[in-house]
């Protein structure tokens, strides 16, 4: 579950490089693009970085992004245990490597955005 009173915020991505239009994130472990800082959003009004706990009680700090790339897919989507009521999960792995950098989500109705990229910002890097 979400955890409000665990919110942080990353000053590294409130603003842009100035030198440098559209920031790209890539993998920590092989420095494949991954996204970039356009494509973070907050989702339901909250900010692009979040802190949720996993049902070990494993701290998973998130950036929620609307577009990645480079990713492969890992099982089938269920909505057991989501951090985003109403959105189903599935893990996603570096095309380079193969280490986990987060979960795709998807809407189970009409949510919006119909999908969405939770990724674990310890395993990025703004390069």
């Amino acid at each position: 579950m979400y955890d409000e009173s665990a919110r942080e915020r990353d000053p590294d991505l409130d603003e842009a490089p100035t030198d440098e239009p559209d920031p790209r994130l890539r993998c920590i472990a092989c420095e494949v693009e991954i996204t970039s800082l356009s494509q973070l959003f907050g989702k339901d009004g909250e900010p692009p970085d979040r802190v949720f706990f996993n049902p070990a009680g494993l701290v998973m700090k998130l950036l929620t992004v609307r577009r990645a790339t480079n990713l492969r897919l890992v099982g089938s989507p269920t909505d057991e245990f989501s951090w985003f009521p109403g959105w189903t999960w599935r893990i996603a792995l570096c095309a380079g490597c193969g280490g986990q950098l987060g979960w795709l989500f998807e809407a189970l109705g009409d949510g919006e955005p119909p999908s969405f990229w939770g990724l674990l910002r310890e395993r990025l890097v703004q390069k």
